[in-house]
């Protein structure tokens, strides 16, 4: 039996030009993970990301701290769906990304303002009403993701063992159809997963089986601050 590492990305840069990029704290998270992985042995594992920069730069820095120098190879099924196109669909007005980040640095709380905004794109592109103000809809990206998890466990040898750096929408929708999960609770599982935490799931004779879910302790042992979402 394999085991598949679902790593998220690290802390990105959060209210930057290029959101698609490592912060510091993204960077030492990944290796801090890393080490936590060569110690319990998976350094050793095949290495897979998104095409995303900030999932390659989680697998390259991760492996570092695990002493491993390797290029992942680069699948952008894993991809996570594209948040701008969400919401320049919900609101127009963001077409104009230097907009929306000037509506968010002049509220009260702008990580919040940020969250509120966030989750009501969400909704509008799941509810399936106004599918076609966008380039992939909800089903369809629910249908790339598990179709990505189909192909890695088709491929993995039997007792190997695969990290995958991706999102955290493409890790909620994984365990939303493992676990026979309604949208809701998979939008839920999204809003808590912890930059480079790490779902495993174990792969059988009878598929895929979610046994751990955003698994972090790497970073709770280095401090509260080291645990971010974005």
């Amino acid at each position: 039996m394999g085991t598949i590492y679902l790593v998220r990305h690290g802390q990105a840069s959060f209210g930057a030009e290029d959101y698609d990029r490592l912060s510091d704290r993204g960077v030492a998270q990944a290796r801090r993970l890393g080490q936590s992985l060569k110690g319990a042995g998976v350094c050793d594992a095949r290495v897979i990301c998104g095409s995303l920069s900030r999932h390659r730069a989680t697998a390259i820095h991760c492996l570092a701290g695990g002493g491993v120098i390797a290029d992942p190879d680069v699948r952008p099924e894993w991809n996570e769906f594209d948040h701008l196109a969400l919401l320049r669909a919900a609101w127009p007005r963001y077409a104009d990304m230097a907009l929306l980040q000037q509506d968010i640095a002049a509220a009260a709380a702008p990580r919040q303002r940020f969250q509120e905004i966030f989750e009501a794109a969400m909704a509008r592109w799941v509810d399936g009403a106004h599918d076609g103000d966008y380039p992939e809809t909800w089903p369809a990206f629910q249908q790339r993701c598990r179709q990505a998890l189909d192909r890695l466990c088709a491929e993995l040898p039997a007792h190997q063992d695969a990290l995958v750096f991706t999102s955290g929408g493409p890790i909620a929708v994984i365990a939303q159809a493992l676990l026979g999960l309604q949208t809701p609770v998979a939008l839920a599982l999204n809003a808590v997963l912890v930059n480079t935490g790490v779902t495993q799931l174990h792969v059988g004779r009878r598929g895929p089986r979610l046994t751990v879910f955003n698994a972090h302790e790497h970073l709770r042992q280095a401090g509260r601050e080291w645990v971010t979402h974005r």
